[in-house]
């Protein structure tokens, strides 16, 4: 699947049972990487080589790209209070109402 083709980001690719695949932001690469880097062209949004288009660079070159699959919760945690809500989330009900609050 091409994203570019689809307007960048329009696309997602279907996992297991049609699911779409998430990405939890991790990622290995070797050295190798930076030549598909130094291959994709920028974006014209950002002016930076975004790294979507990077994996769309290394999928077009027919280098194999494998995921490390995982099964669980995925939480997107971007700010403190993101971060307080997933761990009143795992220390339980009993303690829900709690996090983030000063003297607690």
């Amino acid at each position: 699947m091409d994203r570019r083709a689809e307007g960048g980001g329009a696309g997602r690719l279907k996992g297991p049972r049609g699911r779409a695949w998430r990405s939890p932001g991790r990622t290995a690469f070797r050295r190798g990487v930076f030549d598909f880097i130094r291959a994709t062209p920028a974006s014209p949004r950002t002016g930076e080589h975004e790294i979507t288009d990077v994996l769309q660079t290394i999928i077009d070159s027919g280098t194999p790209l494998r995921p490390v699959l995982f099964d669980g919760a995925y939480v997107n945690v971007n700010t403190p209070g993101d971060l307080d809500t997933v761990a009143a989330a795992l220390a339980g009900p009993a303690t829900a109402g709690k996090a983030g609050k000063a003297g607690s």
